[in-house]
């Protein structure tokens, strides 16, 4: 089957945020444009993610025709907060500040470099987790399906594209959820804020899906007749009538996506400012105690045990071998 539209936008999407990930190689030649000079591990890392945000917006020069500034910022800005966790986290005296104010003076040079200088995007660098990253990376993701999806009015008749939009779509909504409940109770509410707050294009999330009915006319069904005289055959198309087919999930999608994440968002409410949940903090406290008191006593006892002298060999009390016949 030929390649859908859908499938191709998503093809580069996908290698546009491997790009985008990518480090720098030594043929790419960019590593002294940006030269910090220290010897510090944690600058060598800054060095090295000013030179990848040259490199970054000459990568999206290629891509152009699937990304526009807005969303492109989006992804740059998220890159450099997963870039900035990276530099926090490496040897040597990472500091904040350092990271934020080499970034943001560079950032226009960066821009200027590779021919996008009236293209600056407006940086904002913050401390998320790695959750959180992925999730707005993916909210990114959904957001340039949709842009796309949007421009080629066409599709939306066509049955294999809307199929294989709505099928990357439930896709995304499935790693969302996963995110979400592998993630600690803080992480929790800040991407609920999150997603709430999120816009594509001023569109909310529920936009996302609700703007975008699947609707398409399915092709007249046709079916053959075979007419033979002699060798030769013919074969005979006949119509069937038509079928209409109005296919919209975006409800469904929706209300599931949004249940799940009310059923997180409750259980933290629950635990945190109901009387069940004090309840089974103070269960959790004891159990804790417990447990620690039993492994206290267990540990004296082993000290005891092993501080005093053998007497199982002594005169006085016999040693007491145990005895297990063979017979049956």
């Amino acid at each position: 089957m030929a390649e859908t539209d859908i499938s191709n936008i998503i093809k580069r999407l996908e290698e546009f945020n491997n790009l985008l990930h990518k480090g720098i190689g030594e043929e790419e030649k960019v590593e002294n444009l940006f030269n910090l000079v220290s010897s510090d591990f944690s600058t060598v890392n800054l060095n090295f993610t000013l030179n990848k945000l040259y490199r970054n917006y000459n990568v999206f020069k290629s891509y152009k025709d699937i990304l526009n500034n807005d969303l492109y910022c989006m992804y740059l800005n998220n890159w450099l907060n997963k870039e900035r966790n990276k530099y926090m986290g490496s040897q040597g005296n990472p500091s904040e500040n350092t990271f934020t104010s080499k970034v943001l003076e560079n950032n226009e040079t960066a821009a200027k470099k590779s021919h996008q200088e009236n293209f600056p995007c407006a940086l904002d660098i913050k401390k998320y987790s790695q959750s959180i990253i992925k999730v707005r990376d993916i909210l990114h993701n959904l957001c340039g399906i949709r842009n796309n999806f949007n421009k080629k009015l066409s599709i939306l008749k066509n049955k294999d594209e809307c199929f294989e939009f709505y099928k990357y779509m439930y896709k995304n909504i499935n790693s969302i959820l996963a995110e979400i409940a592998n993630s600690n109770d803080n992480d929790i509410r800040e991407l609920n804020d999150i997603i709430k707050k999120f816009k594509c294009n001023g569109s909310g999330i529920h936009n996302i899906f609700t703007e975008i009915p699947c609707e398409y006319e399915r092709l007249s069904e046709k079916s053959t007749k075979r007419d033979c005289k002699g060798e030769h055959c013919n074969l005979e198309i006949t119509e069937n009538e038509d079928y209409n087919c109005n296919c919209t999930y975006n409800d469904i999608f929706v209300s599931i996506f949004f249940s799940i994440l009310g059923t997180f968002l409750l259980r933290f409410v629950l635990y945190k400012f109901s009387p069940i949940g004090s309840w089974l903090s103070r269960q959790k406290e004891r159990e804790k105690q417990i447990r620690k008191n039993l492994d206290d006593e267990s540990f004296h006892e082993y000290l005891e045990d092993a501080s005093s002298p053998t007497q199982g060999t002594t005169e006085n009390i016999p040693y007491h071998m145990p005895y297990h016949t063979l017979k049956n």
